[in-house]
Parts: structure tokens; sequence; C-alpha cells
């Protein structure tokens, strides 16, 4: 078993992909409708040269989290739903623009996506442990 504040480093790779699994699976009874028919490609990169936790990438309908960058269980859960709100927000053509209107930290969607973290983190934790 696991606690939310677990290291990820004390973990193994099969229980990170497990983790990781679960949580798309409550992303997807969850968090609403895709903004496509097909669900996100998702990958886990344990890179170390990453500089950031996640990112959505949107002309792929592609996920990637950089497990390395995620120092507990808490952070990679709450990466996989704010990237899984990214996957259904209208990235292609408006984040950009947004971005360079409002900057990263008051970006319309990434206050959407964190906000989405908040929210559902714990839920998508006892959904993960319960299925362990």
């Amino acid at each position: 078993m696991f606690k939310a504040s677990t290291p990820i480093s004390t973990l193994s790779e099969y229980k990170i992909r497990k983790i990781a699994k679960i949580t798309l699976s409550f992303c997807g009874e969850n968090l609403g409708k895709l903004r496509n028919k097909s669900y996100p490609k998702f990958l886990l990169s344990f890179r170390k040269d990453a500089n950031k936790m996640g990112v959505y990438d949107g002309l792929d309908n592609s996920i990637t989290i950089y497990v390395t960058h995620c120092k507990t269980v808490s952070e990679l859960t709450s990466t996989i739903i704010h990237e899984w709100t990214h996957s259904k927000q209208k990235i292609c053509g408006q984040y950009y623009k947004l971005l360079m209107k409002y900057g990263y930290e008051n970006h319309p969607m990434e206050i959407d996506a964190r906000s989405n973290e908040k929210k559902w983190n714990r839920k998508s934790l006892n959904y993960v442990k319960k299925r362990m």
C-alpha cells in the first residue's frame, strides 16, 4: 500500500505504471467527456533531463508524464489530472495566443487544469488505493 506522500523513488516502475493506469481510468470516468472521441496516447517517461512534470501535445493527442519530476504519488496523480484536463481543452491554436496575453500563471487553461487538480486529486488517490 502507499500514501499520497509516498516518494515516487521508493516505488517500482511496475507500481508507478499501475498507479498511472488506474488514475487514467479515474479521469475517464470522472473528469467529463473528451473534446475529441479518442483517448489521448499516454506515455510515462523516466528521463531525468526533462524540465517539467507533464505535457499534453494537442497535435499528437498525447500526454507525457515525466515521472522523475513527480516527487510523490500525489504529485503523479495530480499531474495526470492536470494534463488530462488539457486534453479536453481546445489547445491547438488557442494555448499560445492566451499564453502571450496572460502568461503561464494567469493562463485560463492552466487555471482550469490547476483547479481540476485541487478538486479531483484526493478522490483519484482514494480510487487508486481501492484498486491496487
